[in-house]
């Protein structure tokens, strides 16, 4: 496996998480194997289509900006298409979905590390009313600490203010 859990309870062995494809099968014939290890539950996922849908959220997220009024967590309008597109592909893709939001580093780093939290609960809600399941759907926050741009210009501040999706491993 190349990331996930395995539990004992019951007697009984429950593994889930991410494997390369070549792997998949074999996981996936643990729990059919008549007199086999006692296995309860092996939910084990494509590590190359979890890859693939980290792929499809960024291309997404690199072309379509979420947009929120400013100083706010209210997502405007315009997201219809973008949200419906992440939702299509959260939809087909494994695992558990993180959805990280980020500010810029004007203002008080407290107030920017609730609003990037905020901002992503809302996009977490949105995917949510799109029928993707709430225990899929992981909301968290960074504020000002993980700048993919300099702050010192507006272009900067701008590419630092956004949503990224990434499927937990």
């Amino acid at each position: 496996m190349t990331s996930g859990n395995a539990k004992w309870a019951g007697g009984k062995l429950s593994v889930g998480g991410f494997v390369s494809d070549a792997n998949k099968a074999k996981f996936d014939a643990l729990s059919k194997a008549p007199g086999g290890p006692a296995m309860g539950t092996v939910e084990v996922a494509s590590s190359e289509l979890a890859d693939t849908c980290d792929k499809d959220f960024s291309k997404i997220l690199g072309r379509s900006q979420i947009r929120f009024k400013t100083g706010s967590a209210e997502l405007t309008d315009k997201n219809t298409k973008v949200l419906d597109k992440l939702a299509k592909v959260a939809k087909r893709c494994p695992g558990t979905f993180v959805i990280e939001g980020h500010t810029d580093n004007v203002g008080d780093a407290a107030a920017n590390k609730k609003l990037s939290t905020d901002r992503a609960k809302a996009v977490s809600a949105a995917l949510e009313a799109a029928e993707v399941a709430k225990p899929r759907l992981r909301a968290k926050g960074f504020g000002d600490a993980k700048p993919i741009a300099d702050n010192a210009e507006k272009a900067g501040q701008a590419k630092n203010r956004r949503i990224e999706i990434h499927i937990a491993r």
